[in-house]
């Protein structure tokens, strides 16, 4: 039931999350528009696969600003202390934690999540690439 008063947004209507990425309005719901973007030039996105900024600027979704690569050499790559162009309400920029990996069984994250994976202390994970 929609609510009283409340006009839903147009198709093709955007709007800005507070982590800098513009949203499209499709008809499936809102989506990020370099996702939107990329699926309308070649098709669907395969499983634990990010679409890249190549220049940082999460707004740029121009085609050829765009790249898929792994969501692991995604992660990598923005871990490896370039900036992470993650621009929150205030504008001010946050860089994501060096990324760690487990040499048992390969599980990758940050050394806090790692260590709480392995009920360890994170002075313990030591595998740093």
């Amino acid at each position: 039931m929609k609510k009283r008063g409340v006009k839903p947004f147009p198709i093709g209507s955007t709007r800005v999350t507070d982590l800098g990425y513009r949203l499209i309005k499709t008809e499936r719901s809102w989506e990020r528009e370099h996702r939107f973007v990329w699926r309308e030039a070649f098709g669907e996105i395969p499983d634990n696969y990010d679409i890249h900024h190549k220049d940082g600027n999460k707004l740029n979704n121009l085609i050829d600003n765009l790249e898929m690569i792994s969501h692991l050499e995604h992660s990598i790559y923005h871990s490896s202390g370039r900036p992470a162009w993650n621009k929150g309400i205030k504008g001010k920029a946050s860089h994501m934690s060096k990324m760690f990996m487990c040499v048992e069984c390969g599980h990758i994250n940050n050394a806090g999540n790692l260590a709480k994976h392995f009920k360890l202390s994170s002075h313990l994970i030591k595998q740093e690439f």
